[in-house]
């Protein structure tokens, strides 16, 4: 049984990209990393980009406004938060133009293959005593000569984020930002690519042996969860956080709950949204819309039997009329 403790420091690391074919013979480098950190964590096998880029963590209005309710929570309840910036000055300087002054930010040049390397030892022992943190790699397989540096990178960023625990293991998450374009099946047609939308995420520190989760989980998920490890509330008796299941199911879950929900009663729908198509996952099917010329709500359509069907290929719309008839009016 999964027991949640209460108050608890996070750690999150992103790339801005993870190749999602990491088993590919033509990828044996970072195929080797993934496979050993799949064993050595929780490991979401069927996690979706809500929304993509910087909004995959913050969410945005109506879904979730994660990034509001971390300033309240640093506000009101004095919790400290940090984000590192691994990548170039740039890049940096739009990235931190959506966080609030009380965030404490910081900047590390891609001059360092490390994050590690930037950091003064001060700012180290700062960065452990945070109670969330988080490391972003601006950094993606395209921009190395070979698999095997990205891979060496990914594993020093990975081996750094654990050192942030101190003294006690925190829960480090481990994901994208981003998918990966559909250059890898160019004869295929589909209204949105998997790759595009799901990505990798690991977690450590969840109190359970490694295991895989073939649940489907979103990216406001993880959001949700880290603004409940760092809230400060009684825990219920039982050790675990949010007993009923969420009204609504594309509300967020839990991600330490969702480990332990039986697969029959964690029925999910999850609302994603990409700039060329809007979208909502089930556990049985992906419902896609593509966005129309004029950004209105008669774009084409399409129904993808899932998990069968990997890579939305086969448009299976004309046999469920009246599904496709519910996940469009929803999402209108």
């Amino acid at each position: 049984m999964l027991m949640l403790t209460g108050s608890q420091k996070v750690r999150l690391l992103t790339f801005r990209e993870i190749p999602e074919c990491v088993n590919s013979v033509e990828l044996p480098g970072l195929s080797d990393a993934v496979a050993h950190l799949s064993a050595d964590c929780v490991f979401f096998e069927n996690h979706y980009l809500q929304s993509v880029g910087l909004n995959a963590v913050f969410g945005g209005p109506p879904e979730f406004e994660w990034l509001s309710l971390l300033e309240q929570l640093v506000v009101e309840s004095g919790r400290t938060v940090s984000v590192v910036f691994h990548g170039e000055l740039s890049a940096f300087n739009e990235f931190r133009s959506h966080f609030p002054s009380c965030f404490d930010l910081q900047f590390v040049s891609t001059e360092h293959a490390c994050v590690r390397n930037g950091i003064s030892p001060e700012k180290l022992v700062a960065l452990q005593k945070s109670d969330f943190v988080w490391l972003h790699c601006d950094v993606s397989a395209a921009d190395f000569e070979s698999d095997l540096e990205f891979a060496t990178v990914f594993n020093e960023q990975i081996a750094f984020g654990q050192q942030l625990d101190g003294e006690v293991e925190n829960l480090l998450f481990i994901t994208s930002l981003n998918g990966t374009s559909e250059t890898d099946v160019p004869e295929f047609e589909s209204l949105l690519f998997e790759g595009l939308v799901r990505v990798p995420l690991w977690a450590k520190g969840f109190q359970l042996p490694p295991r895989r989760i073939q649940v489907i989980s979103g990216s406001y998920d993880l959001a949700f969860t880290i603004s409940q490890c760092l809230s400060i509330r009684a825990i219920p008796a039982g050790g675990v956080v949010g007993e009923a299941i969420p009204p609504s199911d594309d509300s967020p879950l839990d991600l330490r709950k969702l480990c332990s929900l039986p697969v029959t009663i964690a029925s999910r729908a999850l609302i994603i949204r990409t700039p060329g198509a809007t979208a909502i996952r089930t556990d049985e099917f992906l419902f896609v819309r593509a966005a129309s010329a004029d950004g209105g709500t008669d774009g084409n359509v399409a129904l993808y039997a899932k998990p069968r069907d990997v890579w939305n290929l086969n448009d299976v719309s004309s046999q469920y009329m009246e599904l496709v008839q519910e996940f469009g009016l929803r999402l209108n």
